[in-house]
């Protein structure tokens, strides 16, 4: 049986459910993703019927089942990774960017941190069921569990968020209080081209924006004095699902902050949703007393990242690590040379071709991509091979019309 279907009905059996979806969340194969992400809404709606410990025993023992049939890509070991036989790019499926929330409380004197957990899960559960937006997230984190979590995930956590005890010195994960530096220099190092925010929500967290900022963070949010524990949550609850709904993370953190004030109105916060610059953290500018403990830490000012929502973040993510030119993006390319020329030399007739040649190649393209992405996500060794072998149809009659471009375009020339 799979290790972590061995410790998902492990944990099932002392009625976690919390640790049960923790380890899915890392090998539900895509065909089942529907019904496991309707096993995880209920959960999170703490809405779920009288024998819902033997559904999710059921579907655990299903996924093994279905985890067993993978088989190894059937692909040509001598033809490169992103290439045909042909040297054609071929296009890649582009997995989604990730948040990560870990969480910890070795002491178990923080209760509402189980309901921040499942708010940040609820907020991205749409996201992530459409595949737009991973969820991670890491519940009694150890030190070995938050560098085993970021590593296959590499390039792709754009939001870090940290919930439980902290301090100027650093975090607590289930080991201990550990020094954040190391910590972050692993974050940030494995995700360069990715991550956007960090959240770090426990005590006096501000002493690790300089840090972050050193490795070149973009934007951090973190708290100057201690915080209670239910005022915590209710912040981070209402900022990631401002976030989620489409507000940007400038928006998300004036808003939550509103919200959170108008709930805790006796506690006269001031100075709320105030951006707070990479000059006030080297000079060690203070907040006043009663000033909101959240704030938001820019690094660069003229970059505006504030501003960024999160389908803006996926499309920022998906150019910094693409490898490879998709077939769309090089045609696009290559036409639009050939039709600016042909809009001062080449004929009627001549445009007529290379717009009849561009719809094909259009076609064909996004048939392609989404062949790929089929192929990825297949398990059955006999449709895998079905997909195999119309994408290698595909690549072929993409080169075959790159061909007729160029030849098209040597015709209008003369």
């Amino acid at each position: 049986m799979n290790p972590h279907i061995t410790k998902a009905l492990a944990s099932l059996q002392n009625a976690h459910y919390a640790g049960y979806f923790e380890e899915m969340d890392k090998i539900v194969p895509a065909e089942l993703r529907t019904p496991y992400n309707q096993h995880k809404g209920m959960f999170i709606a703490n809405s779920y019927p009288f024998n819902f410990y033997q559904q999710l025993e059921v579907f655990a023992k299903d996924v093994d089942k279905e985890l067993g049939k993978v088989k190894p890509p059937i692909l040509n070991p001598e033809t490169p990774k992103n290439q045909t036989k042909m040297g054609t790019p071929k296009a890649t499926y582009q997995k989604p960017p990730a948040i990560f929330t870990a969480f910890a409380n070795p002491k178990q004197d923080l209760e509402n941190l189980n309901k921040e957990q499942k708010g940040i899960q609820k907020a991205f559960l749409d996201l992530d069921s459409k595949d737009l937006f991973k969820h991670i997230t890491s519940i009694q984190t150890s030190l070995e569990d938050y560098f085993n979590f970021l590593q296959p995930y590499q390039n792709r956590i754009a939001i870090f968020h940290y919930g439980g005890h902290a301090g100027s010195t650093g975090i607590t994960l289930q080991d201990g209080h550990l020094s954040f530096e190391y910590l972050a220099e692993e974050l940030v190092n494995r995700n360069k081209d990715s991550l956007v925010l960090v959240f770090l929500n426990g005590c006096a967290t501000k002493a690790h924006v300089k840090t972050l900022f050193e490795l070149g963070v973009p934007l951090v949010l973190a708290t100057e004095v201690p915080i209670k524990d239910d005022t915590a949550t209710l912040f981070a609850n209402k900022f990631y699902e401002n976030l989620s709904k489409g507000d940007t993370i400038l928006m998300a953190y004036q808003s939550a902050s509103r919200f959170t004030k108008a709930k805790n109105s006796a506690l006269n916060f001031t100075h709320l949703g105030q951006i707070n610059r990479m000059s006030d953290v080297i000079q060690g500018v203070s907040v006043q007393n009663n000033a909101f403990p959240w704030g938001l830490y820019v690094r660069d000012e003229t970059k505006k990242v504030e501003e960024m929502k999160l389908m803006s973040i996926v499309r920022t993510i998906s150019d910094n690590t693409r490898g490879t030119l998709t077939y769309s993006e090089t045609t696009s390319q290559h036409l639009k040379n050939l039709t600016q020329n042909a809009q001062t030399r080449f004929s009627r007739n001549c445009q007529r071709r290379l717009d009849f040649a561009q719809k094909k190649y259009d076609n064909i393209a996004e048939e392609l991509a989404i062949l790929e992405k089929s192929w990825l996500d297949e398990m059955d060794e006999v449709r895998k091979a079905q997909y195999a072998r119309r994408i290698q149809n595909n690549e072929q009659k993409l080169n075959e019309i790159d061909v007729e471009l160029q030849n098209i375009e040597k015709e209008c020339q003369q």
